[in-house]
C-alpha cells in the first residue's frame, strides 16, 4: 500500500497489537536486556529509543530498572503524550522521512520496535540511522508479531 500513512495515524488507538502473555515475555526481555546494557556501561542508566512507538511502551516498571532517557518516535501525538514512560518523544513518519537527524551519533544504547518493523516502507534507511544512533556495544531489539 503505497498511500499516505498520516491520514490513519491521526486517529488515536489506544489498543495493543500483541496479547498480555506476549507483553510479559516482552517486557522480561527487555528487563533482562537493559540490566544487562547497564552491567556493560558499569552499572549506569540506559537511554532508549523506542521507534514506531505509542502509547505503551513495554519497558518494565520496576523502580529498580536503571531506565535513564526513553524517547519515542512515532506518528500520533495524543499517544505519545500519554506514554508515561517515554522522558521525550518526537511526532515523526519514518516512511517519509527515516533519518533521525534530531539524535547525535551514539546517543542511545538501546533502540526497540515493537511489531512495526514490517510497516517500514525504508527499513534500510532506518536500520542505518539506528545503527548510527547506538552508542559503541549498544543493541537493536526488534520485536514481531
Amino acid at each position: 500500500d503505497e498511500s499516505d500513512d498520516s491520514g490513519f495515524y491521526d486517529t488515536p488507538r489506544f489498543v495493543t497489537h500483541i496479547d498480555d502473555r506476549a507483553i510479559e515475555s516482552l517486557t522480561a526481555f527487555y528487563d533482562d536486556e537493559i540490566s544487562a546494557a547497564s552491567e556493560a556501561k558499569g552499572g549506569g542508566k540506559v537511554d532508549v529509543l523506542d521507534l514506531c512507538s505509542s502509547w505503551i511502551s513495554h519497558l518494565p516498571t520496576d523502580t529498580d530498572c536503571p531506565l535513564g532517557e526513553v524517547v519515542g518516535v512515532g506518528m500520533n501525538l495524543k499517544e505519545l503524550a500519554a506514554n508515561k514512560q517515554l522522558t521525550n518523544y518526537f511526532v515523526q513518519d519514518l516512511n517519509k522521512s527515516p533519518s533521525l537527524s534530531q539524535f547525535s551519533d551514539s546517543s542511545f544504547d538501546i533502540v526497540c520496535n515493537v511489531v512495526s518493523v514490517d510497516y517500514l516502507t525504508k527499513p534500510q534507511e532506518v536500520f542505518k540511522e539506528m545503527y548510527r544512533v547506538l552508542r559503541p556495544g549498544g543493541v537493536a531489539l526488534i520485536s514481531f508479531s
